[in-house]
């Protein structure tokens, strides 16, 4: 089933998936014990940036 509705709802888990995603990149750079922030940020921003490029690619294509 399609409509207004589902394509609505399909966008509101897309940007509630983002948002989770990228709460939990940032979540091992807050809580590493060695003291550093380069390598836990480092690893962080290439989550966020492999989800981003993900969400874009999705976004791009038409609907099925």
């Amino acid at each position: 089933m399609r409509n207004g509705f589902t394509s609505t709802l399909k966008g509101i888990i897309a940007i509630d998936d983002v948002w989770g995603l990228f709460v939990f990149s940032i979540c091992p750079a807050l809580v590493d014990q060695s003291g550093g922030w380069a390598a836990p940020m480092l690893g962080a921003g290439r989550d966020m940036g492999v989800q981003f490029c993900l969400v874009c690619e999705l976004a791009s294509r038409p609907p099925s």
